[in-house]
């Protein structure tokens, strides 16, 4: 299963040339063709960082449809690449283990100007 994916029209080496998918196995070999890509992975932040419903953080614009429809925040109970992650706020309080994408929920990220290249991690 991929663990990194990237939908890319950008031409960059390792992504090719037209719009497509590029599955990436390691976050090794993703980052490797990334190389002087601006990222998102929430390591500007901290966590228990909330993001309302349509708030922006770091230039990026969220819309969140979950069941607790509390927005986001910013977690560190999850794995992820830097150990911080997004996830939806469900309950009232401090981060809990409870606060994560379940079945249903969902949410948009709006860029400020277009992108060539967008990636992400599932884990």
């Amino acid at each position: 299963m991929a663990r990194w994916a990237v939908l890319t029209g950008d031409g960059r080496p390792g992504f090719g040339g037209s719009a497509h998918a590029t599955a990436f196995t390691s976050s090794t070999a993703f980052l490797a063709a990334a190389s002087g890509l601006t990222t998102e992975d929430y390591a500007s932040t901290t966590a228990g960082t909330l993001i309302a419903d349509g708030g922006a953080l770091d230039g990026l614009t969220y819309s969140f449809a979950t069941t607790g429809g509390m927005g986001g925040e910013i977690t560190e109970l999850y794995n992820s690449f830097t150990g911080l992650s997004l996830g939806a706020k469900q309950v009232s309080g401090p981060l809990s283990s409870q606060d994560f994408f379940g079945g249903g929920d969902s949410f948009t990220i709006t860029f400020a100007h277009p992108e060539t290249a967008v990636g992400f991690s599932p884990t």
